[in-house]
């Protein structure tokens, strides 16, 4: 073994033991997380929804938060893989790449492609009730009272769309596609005159 290999892994080696001496012998451990539940609303009497906040492992009704826990070694465990690159690119810098931008990815489809326009804009005109009380308790009552069943029509477009995913329906997707081509054409068409 290298001389750099041998020090960088006896670094690596205590570093990880002193951390695993400080998680088992503290007194309410190192790298767990608490929280307790307050109310989202205290002077309500109607209203018992609560919300967890972080909080000490002394404090009235603290309790140790198990995904929480797992999330912030998770962050430790990837934030030295990523700062393992600094040593050379090895496998645990690859596995923290590729996981960042998985979920980078991921965060971006569900916010932007899920909570942006298909659920306020789609799924509240076509169910504001089932809406209101699932996802967006704000809705406005006025604008979104019965179901506008128009909206159908990009519901229907959008599932004829994933029909390129399949081997044989691919020539489904053609149809709503050439909606959209249009749509952009004639948009264009009317910014140029």
């Amino acid at each position: 073994m290298k001389r750099e290999t041998l020090i960088w892994t006896i670094l690596f080696v205590a570093g990880g033991l002193f951390l695993l001496y400080r998680a088992t012998l503290t007194p309410h451990g190192m790298g767990k997380a608490y929280v307790r539940a307050v109310k989202f609303k205290p002077s309500s009497v109607t209203d018992q929804r609560t919300k967890l906040i972080d909080a000490k492992p002394s404090e009235a009704g603290a309790v140790l938060s198990v995904p929480r826990t797992v999330g912030l070694w998770l962050s430790a465990f990837f934030t030295l893989s990523i700062l393992s690159f600094l040593y050379r690119d090895n496998v645990f810098y690859k596995i923290a790449e590729s996981v960042m931008v998985g979920v980078s990815a991921g965060w971006a489809m569900v916010s932007a492609g899920f909570w942006g326009p298909f659920v306020p804009k789609l799924l509240a005109n076509l169910a504001p009730d089932t809406m209101r009380a699932w996802a967006l308790p704000d809705l406005d009552k006025e604008n979104f009272k019965d179901p506008h069943f128009i909206y159908l029509v990009p519901l229907v477009l959008g599932v004829m769309l994933l029909w390129r995913l399949a081997p044989r329906g691919g020539w489904i997707a053609r149809w709503p596609l050439a909606f959209i081509v249009r749509h952009v054409r004639g948009n264009q068409t009317d910014q140029l005159s």
